[in-house]
């Protein structure tokens, strides 16, 4: 339970967010909204008020001028001022720390950082439980340093409204879990990708083809889904069968690849290609040349994140280019209009593109 002290400071803590927006929003030496209005906005006392107010006037952002109101300081200050710092809040669980992981979320962290480097902020990310409560991340708001966030991977839609918004915190979603989109949020397009992958394929011929499902049995994650979803969905519209057996789950371990890619050309009718994740490519390179296969000879791999393994493995491989520096300035960009209340609202999705490589390789489609 919060002392009355520490309810105090989250209130003032609150207050002085709000006014960090209005700041934001009006020139140097235009009128901030009166106490009353601040009052009721932030549904707080007038010594709430009156505090957090001290605390912008003797930064020097604020000034107070007797029976005339509250004003911007004159001296000019902008968003990178009021948020020197932008908190990635990773939604997930049991994972290693960013800097450790050496795939498409570290290296989208990563691009966040320098993306926020180039606009003069830091980042500082936080783990949360995948399904936090709203105290969890309340608990995170208490810091009066947190004033703009990127919910990464979120797999809450309300998180914006029922927490952030109240705390006067602006935030956007960044790559959320859910089939539903969420309002602020910005997507790679999972279902364009895989029309890319498959239109290459059908090129040169193949017409069976497998699919490594990244989706584990019992969990959801809106981008494996899609490109799941779409890979069925494309095939049928193309008249093209599609055995069970050939989109079995990948697993997490190299044996688990190993297994699921067994599987696929155990099956009479095996494919003569494969679509995986670009991080179980040596492990499914490993498994056909085993099985006598020879990757870009007689059997195309098309991968789907293009890590740098991708370009590193013999043949170089085939895969997807989602570029992280996109969107990373495509989450930054959104949050910076939601920090200056500009419209904000929208969905924004990332076209991705095909690097065409070594590891396909044309067949007979008979």
């Amino acid at each position: 339970m919060q002392t009355i002290t520490e309810q105090s400071a989250r209130r003032r803590n609150q207050v002085i967010r709000y006014l960090d927006r209005k700041l934001i929003m009006l020139a140097p030496g235009e009128a901030m909204p009166s106490v009353r209005q601040i009052m009721s906005d932030c549904g707080v006392s007038q010594l709430v008020v009156e505090r957090a107010v001290g605390t912008l006037r003797d930064a020097g952002l604020v000034e107070a001028s007797p029976r005339r109101g509250l004003f911007k300081s004159r001296h000019a200050i902008g968003m990178r001022d009021l948020a020197s710092t932008v908190d990635i809040i990773h939604c997930a669980t049991g994972n290693p720390p960013w800097q450790d992981r050496h795939d498409f979320t570290g290296e989208l962290i990563y691009a966040i950082s320098e993306c926020c480097g180039q606009r003069g902020q830091s980042i500082r990310v936080t783990m949360v439980e995948r399904d936090g409560s709203d105290e969890q991340y309340e608990q995170l708001l208490e810091r009066a340093d947190v004033k703009a966030c990127i919910l990464f991977q979120p797999s809450r839609n309300d998180l914006i409204e029922r927490v952030f918004d109240p705390h006067h915190v602006p935030a956007v979603n960044l790559m959320p879990r859910n089939a539903e989109l969420p309002r602020c949020s910005v997507v790679v397009d999972a279902q364009h990708g895989v029309a890319m992958q498959l239109e290459h394929l059908w090129s040169l011929g193949h017409r069976r083809i497998g699919f490594l499902d990244r989706l584990a049995p019992g969990k959801y994650m809106r981008t494996f889904a899609l490109r799941r979803e779409h890979f069925y969905r494309m095939m049928a519209e193309k008249g093209l069968k599609v055995s069970p057996t050939w989109v079995p789950y990948a697993g997490r371990t190299s044996a688990d690849v190993s297994k699921a890619v067994e599987a696929m050309l155990n099956d009479p009718e095996r494919p003569t290609a494969i679509i995986a994740g670009d991080t179980h490519l040596v492990a499914v390179y490993q498994t056909l040349a085993r099985l006598g296969y020879w990757v870009g000879e007689n059997f195309s791999v098309i991968g789907t994140d293009d890590l740098p393994v991708a370009a590193m493995m013999h043949p170089p491989t085939t895969t997807l280019r989602h570029s992280r520096k996109d969107l990373a300035n495509m989450a930054v960009s959104l949050l910076e209009r939601r920090l200056t209340g500009q419209e904000a609202d929208q969905v924004q999705a990332l076209q991705t593109k095909l690097v065409v490589r070594a590891s396909t390789c044309s067949i007979d489609p008979s």
